[in-house]
């Protein structure tokens, strides 16, 4: 650190030096001198030109390079925040219910797919092993008895089957059929006299209701009219008010169901409400609709009331206890007349029911399994005269093997779900482990268990995450666009890293904006992250090539800005250096694009411009001292 500031302290002596031998040489002649102005033009021929000696641009540490044509690369920038790839975060599970029993991995250890990451016991395995070994007796024994029912058709021991098993179960359908019948003329009688009762019944409540109506209307014209309050009236009136009032709560508790529905379903649509809270508002929309439709028809029954009431009270025929006995009596009539319709209604249903095709459906199945049974009868009986049963005999031992191995393959495959070698030998205690198997290489980020933890199926075990991959979602203002499409390169830069430059892809863009974020279009990019540098939740700076082409160039260090202007240093040669106004295009990786007020070849300053600027400014502080003189 001395020996830099002492370096520093020697070259601002130097350049303070030089400036002043410069300024000796470069003075101006003074108002009427006879030196000529060519002589003056040696040493700072053009307006901007700095002349510089070898010493001085060697200890001042100048260096130039040539501006070059090269590929210049037009951006978009945007900021952005790293998340995990959705195909590479991976929860497992176990495949059955169990005990922990070993644990292979802790959280943050780097695993490979297929490796063992826990080890579950399970009498779900040991039943399957117990099936498995089942399933190998069963198929010894039908293996077995196949062998024995050839030797047995071979020695001929296979005689005429007796043909009265199919002739026990032809009688025994016969028999079932004729009670069928019976049942259904039985049931078919019985619907019928109950119809003729309950229509009898009906008849006589129909009387009686029409006798209570009669008795009604003449207690009505012996009741004297007056000016006593109806308070039935009042009630009614009452009970109109409050069911209104009911009626209009319900209707606003619907307009703000269904207003909280339609913007529940629209946050829905964005992504920022789930499924959950979507049925809940719609369930509480449907409630509330119910609410109003049953308010309505509380409303409709007041009115009626109300009418009726308003009718009996405007014919001033008020109720006494005579009038309202026979009112009740009206109504228990009416009751009746309602109970014998609704058994004439479910006798006549009774005997739709006896008659319906179903009942006849039935006796026709059965009578055709009793033909077939006929059938078999008769071909049973050519078969034992022509000694066949020998051959199906050994047809049926060679099912029977047949279905021991598919049971013996269904066990063989639940031993492999469950990634359990079948058992060797029944003498050693098969292990009922089941090892949960890494499915992708990774970090593992979550583990919720211990050993000695009793799991289920649907339990979360571990929680995978391989960030080899990642995604970066950008957010892209609304004004850009337009230049953003699937497949475009975009580098990533990272605040961890500010060296590193991330190289990925534009995959997928979002179909809605997002105006919480100023109204910008989330870009996902997928970009390799081999060494797991980036992380989800990092803010990053991503750079999306939307062009690409062909221009002049110089490095950054070349350019700089005065007055609003770009200016570079070009050299032209002895020691001679011109300021050059440019027209800059982008700036690509610390290169800058030329589009004007250069040529290619071309030498401009890239270090050492501390002493150019100081020679230029100890130029314009002569000329202004020398206007000041004159």
């Amino acid at each position: 650190m001395r020996r830099t500031s002492t370096l520093l302290v020697i070259l601002l002596l130097i350049a303070v030096g030089l400036g002043g031998y410069h300024a000796g040489r470069r003075s101006r002649p003074a108002v009427g001198s006879e030196e000529e102005p060519a002589a003056h033009s040696d040493e700072h021929s053009k307006e901007g030109e700095i002349k510089l000696d070898t010493d001085s641009e060697r200890i001042g540490g100048i260096k130039t390079v040539a501006a070059t044509y090269g590929d210049v690369v037009a951006t978009l920038e945007a900021t952005g925040e790293v998340v995990a790839h959705s195909n590479r975060v991976v929860q497992v599970s176990s495949f059955v219910a169990g005990r922990i029993a070993r644990l292979s991995v802790n959280i943050g250890d780097t695993v490979k797919a297929g490796q063992t990451l826990a080890v579950v016991e399970s009498t779900e395995v040991a039943q399957a092993r117990a099936a498995y070994q089942q399933a190998q007796a069963e198929l010894r024994v039908a293996e077995q008895k196949l062998a024995n029912v050839k030797r047995l058709a071979q020695a001929g021991v296979f005689t005429q089957k007796s043909v009265d098993e199919v002739r026990q179960e032809r009688d025994e359908v016969a028999s079932q059929l004729a009670a069928m019948r019976v049942e259904y003329d039985s049931e078919l009688a019985n619907a019928e006299a109950s119809v003729k009762t309950a229509q009898a019944t009906l008849d006589r409540a129909e009387n009686a209701r029409q006798l209570a109506e009669q008795e009604l209307q003449r207690r009505k014209a012996l009741v004297a009219a007056g000016a006593v309050q109806y308070k039935p009236l009042e009630d009614a009136r009452r009970e109109m008010a409050e069911a209104e009032k009911s009626e209009r709560q319900a209707r606003t508790a619907l307009r703000f169901a269904e207003t909280n529905l339609t913007r529940t379903r629209k946050l829905f649509d964005i992504g920022v409400r789930s499924q959950r809270e979507l049925d809940e508002a719609q369930a509480a929309r449907d409630a509330a609709d119910a609410d109003l439709k049953k308010a309505e028809e509380q409303v409709k029954i007041a009115r009626q009331v109300l009418e009726r009431e308003q009718k009996i009270f405007s014919e001033r025929i008020y109720a006494h206890r005579e009038v309202q006995q026979a009112e009740t009596d009206l109504a228990q009539a009416e009751k009746v007349k309602a109970e014998a319709e609704a058994a004439l209604h479910q006798a006549q249903r009774r005997l739709a029911l006896a008659q319906s095709a179903q009942k006849k459906k039935a006796l026709e199945e059965m009578e055709n399994r009793l033909a077939a049974l006929e059938s078999l009868l008769r071909r049973e009986t050519s078969v034992a005269q022509q000694n066949l049963y020998a051959h199906k005999e050994v047809q049926a031992a060679e099912a029977d093997v047949a279905q021991a191995k598919v049971k013996l393959l269904a066990a063989q495959n639940t031993l492999r779900l469950f990634r359990v070698n079948p058992p060797s030998a029944i003498r050693h205690p098969p292990s009922v482990g089941v090892p949960i198997i890494a499915p992708i290489s990774g970090r593992i980020l979550e583990r919720p268990i211990n050993r000695g933890q009793v799991i289920q199926p649907e339990d979360m075990l571990f929680t995978i995450l391989d960030l080899t991959t990642v995604w970066v979602d950008a957010k892209v203002f609304e004004k850009d666009i337009r230049q953003v499409r699937k497949g475009q390169r975009v580098e990533i830069t990272a605040t961890a890293y500010p060296d590193r430059v991330f190289i990925g892809r534009v995959n997928y863009l979002s179909d809605t904006l997002n105006p919480e974020a100023g109204r910008t279009l989330t870009v996902r990019c997928e970009v390799p992250n081999p060494q797991g540098l980036l992380r989800p939740e990092m803010s990053v700076r991503v750079k999306i090539v939307i062009g690409e082409r062909r221009s002049l160039v110089v490095p950054l260090s070349a350019v700089r800005e005065e007055e609003g202007r770009w200016i570079v240093h070009v050299a032209e040669g002895a020691g001679r250096f011109t300021d050059r106004f440019i027209e800059k295009g982008v700036t690509y990786r610390g290169q800058v694009e030329i589009l004007k007020g250069l040529q290619a070849g071309e030498r401009v300053v890239t270090e050492g411009t501390f002493l150019i600027k100081s020679e230029e400014k100890k130029d314009a502080f002569e000329a202004h001292g020398e206007e000041e003189g004159h």
